[in-house]
């Protein structure tokens, strides 16, 4: 049977940005397991307009001893005739997990999930799913391959209703997390209830479930432009109104998605200064033998899910000292936070690709749980007024 090919990507609009950024030559099989997070910090998250590759997925719910899972097949057909053959074999960690993926409900993108499937084989992804609404869902997943390349793996899924919320474990409320929100058609219009976040506009305050809350930089009446560079700038506070310094989350102190109305774009960012310069040059000392090439890669993927093994044996906060440590970030002897502005206002280097309606998810940790907050942002075309 053919797979069949719903892409998220494709869901509207075809058009695409993609861009590559690769590493040639790259030879990690020889690198400690401990250092792959900063071969990915570098290869994805200094480039934060890296725009990926698009593949082929084929998702779907299970249900099973009260729990439900999410399943992500990546369609490898012809992958045999392009010469692509065990590319899947070699992916690295970034931040700690082998894949990202996010769930946007549409037509009213009104509800964002964000889990970490697991390998279970080399095409096979699956993870416990969070007490999600039913409707139907884009869905993006990035992965990182040895070369330096982000892949995204896109589809679309229909996520069954239930009659009651079903069991999660303890993981899913540390680091998979999901919200609902006002439709992006009608973004003043709430309807609260589990989880939810009501969608803000730049220069207006958005409140998180917690009563903290963020503020984005800029005036909510006026529209960006396509092509331009920007900084997307968000300041956090507590309740009070004092200032609030995010925690750690996978390693970094902020995240990111960027999406259009129509799915056509969409991109994962990291914060700017969140990045110290020693394990770069580190890095780039290690490139200097590129004689040896990874030519086993049974051998290559037992490495790394050895890694992933040791960091989910870790508590969650031995995990995010270790990811940060390993890039530089953080010293164990009582210096505590390294190359990274540890302040209550986070930023986003970005340039939307085209005009359009967008919605960003911005995701931080505070009191040791992930906050998601979601703000519109209107985008014109240069010299377009609106």
């Amino acid at each position: 049977m053919k797979p069949r090919r719903s892409t998220a990507a494709n869901w509207q609009d075809p058009t695409v940005p993609r861009k590559r950024f690769a590493l040639k030559n790259l030879w990690l099989f020889a690198l400690p397991a401990g250092f792959l997070f900063t071969i990915w910090f570098i290869a994805f998250g200094c480039n934060n307009q890296v725009n990926s590759r698009t593949l082929q997925g084929i998702t779907s719910i299970r249900t099973e001893n009260s729990q439900r899972f999410f399943q992500l097949k990546v369609d490898t057909t012809n992958w045999r005739q392009q010469g692509r053959g065990s590319e899947l074999s070699t992916l690295i960690p970034s931040q700690g997990k082998l894949m990202h993926t996010f769930l946007i409900r549409i037509p009213g993108f009104d509800a964002f999930a964000r889990i970490h499937p697991e390998r279970k084989d080399s095409t096979t992804f699956e993870s416990e799913l969070p007490n999600v609404p039913a409707g139907k869902y884009l869905v993006y997943a990035n992965i990182l391959t040895y070369s330096g390349l982000v892949e995204t793996i896109t589809d679309t899924l229909v996520i069954p209703g239930q009659k009651a919320a079903l069991a999660q474990s303890e993981a899913v409320f540390w680091e998979d997390t999901y919200v609902v929100t006002n439709p992006i058609s009608a973004p003043r219009k709430a309807k609260p209830g589990e989880n939810f976040v009501i969608c803000g506009l730049p220069g207006v305050k958005l409140a998180f479930e917690d009563g903290s809350y963020a503020i984005m930089e800029g005036k909510q009446n006026e529209a960006l432009e396509a092509g331009k560079a920007y900084e997307l700038n968000f300041e956090l506070f507590n309740p009070d109104g004092s200032a609030c310094l995010p925690e750690p989350y996978l390693g970094i102190l902020g995240h990111l998605a960027v999406v259009r109305s129509d799915g056509s774009v969409f991109i994962h960012l990291r914060p700017a200064g969140s990045f110290s310069k020693t394990p770069e040059q580190i890095f780039k000392n290690r490139l200097a033998d590129t004689t040896k090439l990874v030519n086993s890669p049974v051998a290559f993927r037992d490495t790394v899910d050895s890694y992933l093994a040791r960091l989910k044996a870790m508590s969650v906060p031995e995990r995010e000292e270790y990811l940060m440590t390993e890039m530089g970030m953080y010293e164990t002897n009582g210096s505590g936070m390294m190359g990274m502005d540890h302040s209550n206002r986070i930023t986003f280097p970005y340039s939307f690709p085209k005009a359009g309606q967008y919605r960003l998810f911005l995701q931080v940790k505070r009191n040791d749980k992930v906050l998601t907050g979601i703000f519109d942002v209107s985008v014109k075309d240069s010299g377009q007024t609106l």
